[in-house]
């Protein structure tokens, strides 16, 4: 059965990460080939006991990426940093980002911070983030005391 809070904080997430791409790209008026803030593809997929979060980091080295969790979300940061080195010319198209980028990302529920694994191959970051363990139902039954 849908849980219609959970839909409503998806689609809340949704929307707050088209604006944050849509004023992040644009940056606001600023010329978006310009050498700035980006933010990465990224795909969430939540399953009953883990979160996995993969970001298109093209380019980027391994160096350049920070990754930081709390009981309630992750954050990944880094730098994609232009390649090559023309002196002689002048670029004539550029569709890919350069700069600084910031992943943010809050989770619903509580991981095990301690066993937390990222991977980095292809240029794609993976990062699983295993949910705590349940510690029972949230729900609890409370006796009722009668006078008699």
């Amino acid at each position: 059965m849908a849980d219609p809070l959970r839909e409503l904080l998806a689609f809340q997430e949704k929307v707050n990460r088209l604006l944050d791409n849509a004023l992040t790209r644009s940056e606001l008026g600023r010329d978006p080939t310009a050498v700035g803030q980006w933010v990465p593809p990224t795909s969430v997929l939540e399953t009953e006991d883990t979160w996995m979060v993969q970001a298109e980091l093209p380019g980027v080295a391994e160096k350049e990426i920070h990754i930081t969790v709390t009981d309630h979300s992750i954050r990944i940061t880094g730098e994609s940093r232009m390649g090559g080195n023309l002196q002689d010319g002048n670029y004539q198209r550029i569709e890919r980002s350069y700069g600084n980028f910031v992943i943010d990302f809050p989770l619903q529920v509580p991981i095990d911070r301690e066993h937390v694994k990222a991977t980095f191959r292809r240029g794609v970051l993976e990062v699983l983030l295993p949910k705590l363990e349940s510690s029972g139902s949230r729900q609890r039954k409370v006796p009722l005391n009668l006078d008699s």
